[in-house]
């Protein structure tokens, strides 16, 4: 019908209602055709339609209550729908043949249409405009929206993310719904900001462990020599501390762990300087970055120097008793100075720890130790907190939804990049989704910017109920380990990662305190993935393989069948294939986050309360941190570092 005549109809039903159909209409045929505003029809209709009662909803200004149930909402939500609205019949015009053929617009498969209204939308108060294939991917994004309570998708695939101040006009092509519907978990209704933490008086504990030798070895055998001028709490642990919502925070490098503890034992009132009355030896050589600049100590060189400092080590009854009381220190998951893999007695008794024991493996922890003579631990990365196990951010924070829904604080960069492209693609549309990609996470120095982006990194953790960690370089990383000490739920996408972190974390305690997502549920079986995600499980034998794989398939039975399907009885290409068929299509990363209800989040909350002081690096022996659970398990290794030793087939050629 020409647009003359149509209006010429329209102009007997009265001034106003011709007037606010001519601005739909024009302001939505420029949408479709020249550059304008998602929002204008909407202000088109708000400049001249009264808004309808609220009926006891809540206006868009107020800060969010926990109170408002998706339930209630719903069912606000609904009885409006039967209120006495304008009797204006909307269209969406539209340029497009096909999309002016259909009658109605497309719900997608399996969508909550109960809960939806078609032929209706809401006019005005856009939070957010995208476009959606359905109006289940419309809801979704209205979840992934602050403040937003309801939507109006158009055929056309316009989404609208709204709020309840918005009235309801009966509109052709057009569907509209609540954010949430019944039996939805509560999770949209977010706070502004948390509040700063409690200040916390903390003491000392009265724990009496075990004494500390420290080798006094040369000035060479650390970063080349290069080390002798960072000896102060703010030059080892990134300082000075930013406070950053009440917590004390520091740019505290990934590779500087080895320096750490070397502060750590030179300032303990537990170092001794008796080597006949230690209990721990540590030998204090270490690389941040093996390189020509910072060398990785010789290893002929250091040998010859530990026997000059203590000739007993030569002694074969002494070195069999003590050895195992020996520390390695290594910075990195790879690169690993040559020293560490020594197989020479007494050497190949001594502990090792390092950042990574998984490094570029397709298996997990394992792959990296089993058969070997030693004993060999991933220690936790240094957290950006390294204070009293009381006051850890984890145990303060107030439990529940917090203001994001979501964060990833990370780059593009690593072998999970198509992963991580994924996840910034999907956490850059939705405004529930804290971001930071300005990280300091690659390279060794800590520049002031740097130092800043530490403390933007802990504002978005801390503000966040789930917390992404994908892998990058190596299967994990630093972020992850500061997400636990902040409280954040993190969400890991890799099964080598699930008991890593033994003896801090036992995979038991692990499992209650993060959320395991397949990387190929997120990016969907025919996209690019990781060597992890089709890894197989390390181990010598098939009776400790098959005890890993039944370990995880109890504490993940929802991923059972892939965990199975991971076995190393299938080659490569069966994993790969079987993983396709598993997970044929990529689920969105709102949708996994909401299967868990707000119990299963306080739940994580309050495991993450109880241990996440076990992977912090304190300044002091103050309470029970990873150091003191390092010492603690070195000393009571004496009879497994023996069996371990002599159940190795490897010895030195």
């Amino acid at each position: 019908m020409p647009l003359a005549l149509w209006l010429r109809g329209l102009a007997s039903k009265g001034p106003i209602l011709c007037g606010v159909l001519v601005g739909l209409y024009l302001a939505t045929h420029s949408r479709h055709g020249a550059a304008t505003s998602p929002e204008a029809p909407w202000k088109a209709l708000a400049d001249n339609i009264p808004e309808a009662p609220p009926r006891g909803r809540v206006q868009a200004e107020e800060a969010p209550s926990i109170s408002r149930t998706p339930q209630r909402e719903a069912r606000a939500f609904r009885e409006d729908a039967r209120e006495p609205q304008a009797s204006v019949i909307l269209k969406s015009p539209s340029e497009t043949p096909e999309l002016e053929a259909t009658s109605a617009p497309s719900l997608g498969e399996q969508e909550p249409q109960e809960c939806f209204d078609t032929n209706w939308a809401l006019a005005g108060f856009d939070l957010q405009h995208s476009k959606e294939s359905s109006a289940l991917a419309c809801q979704k994004q209205c979840q992934c929206t602050e403040h937003c309570t309801a939507f109006t998708y158009w055929q056309n695939g316009d989404c609208h993310a709204q709020t309840d101040k918005a009235p309801r006009m009966r509109a052709l092509e057009a569907v509209t719904g609540p954010a949430f519907c019944p039996g939805a978990p509560a999770g949209a209704l977010l706070p502004e900001r948390a509040p700063d933490l409690p200040k916390m008086q903390t003491a000392p504990d009265r724990y009496e462990g075990p004494k500390v030798y420290v080798y006094e070895l040369p000035e060479r055998f650390r970063n080349g020599g290069k080390d002798s001028a960072c000896f102060t709490v703010d030059c080892v642990f990134g300082g000075p501390p930013m406070v950053v919502q009440g917590v004390e925070i520091w740019a505290s490098n990934q590779f500087h762990m080895p320096r750490m503890l070397y502060y750590r034992f030179m300032n303990s009132p537990r170092r001794t300087k008796d080597i006949n009355e230690a209990d721990v030896f540590f030998v204090p050589a270490y690389s941040f970055k093996p390189s020509e600049e910072t060398p990785c100590a010789d290893g002929g060189d250091l040998f010859n120097t530990l026997f000059q400092l203590n000739p007993s080590l030569q002694d074969p009854a002494w070195g069999t008793e003590k050895a195992s009381r020996h520390l390695f220190a290594d910075a990195r998951g790879w690169e690993t100075c040559n020293y560490m893999w020594q197989l020479a007695m007494p050497f190949r008794m001594f502990h090792r720890v390092n950042i990574e024991l998984n490094g570029l493996e397709e298996t997990g922890p394992e792959g990296w130790t089993d058969g070997k003579p030693f004993i060999w631990y991933q220690f936790p990365y240094p957290a950006v907190y390294h204070g009293h196990a009381d006051a850890t951010p984890a145990k303060l924070r107030s439990r529940g939804f917090a203001r994001y829904l979501w964060s990833f604080t990370g780059t593009g960069r690593g072998i999970a990049g198509h992963l991580r492209s994924v996840i910034t693609e999907q956490c850059n549309r939705c405004t529930r989704c804290g971001r930071e990609t300005n990280l300091p996470e690659v390279n060794g120095a800590v520049t002031t910017e740097e130092g800043d982006s530490y403390r933007r990194i802990a504002e978005v953790k801390l503000q966040s109920t789930f917390c992404l960690e994908p892998p990058g370089d190596t299967v994990t990383r630093k972020s992850l380990v500061d997400s636990i000490v902040l409280g954040c739920i993190p969400v890991v996408f890799e099964h080598q990662e699930l008991d890593m972190y033994e003896p801090f974390l036992s995979a038991e305690q692990f499992a209650a305190v993060a959320l395991f997502v397949p990387e190929a549920e997120v990016v969907g079986g025919d996209a690019k993935v990781s060597i992890w995600a089709i890894g197989t499980y390390g181990g010598k034998t098939t009776r400790s393989i098959n005890k890993k794989m039944r370990q995880l398939q109890k504490l993940y039975p929802e991923y059972s069948e892939l965990l199975e399907a991971l076995h190393p009885r299938f080659t490569q290409q069966e994993r790969w294939d079987q993983v396709k068929r598993i997970f044929p299509k990529p689920t969105p990363i709102v949708d996994i986050l909401s299967r868990l209800s707000e119990e299963d989040v306080r739940n994580k909350q309050e495991a993450l309360a109880l241990v996440a002081h076990r992977l912090v690096i304190g300044m002091d022996d103050s309470s029970e941190d990873a150091v003191r659970i390092l010492l603690d398990n070195i000393v009571s290794n004496d009879a497994e570092a023996v069996a371990v030793e002599r159940k190795s087939d490897l010895r030195p050629p």
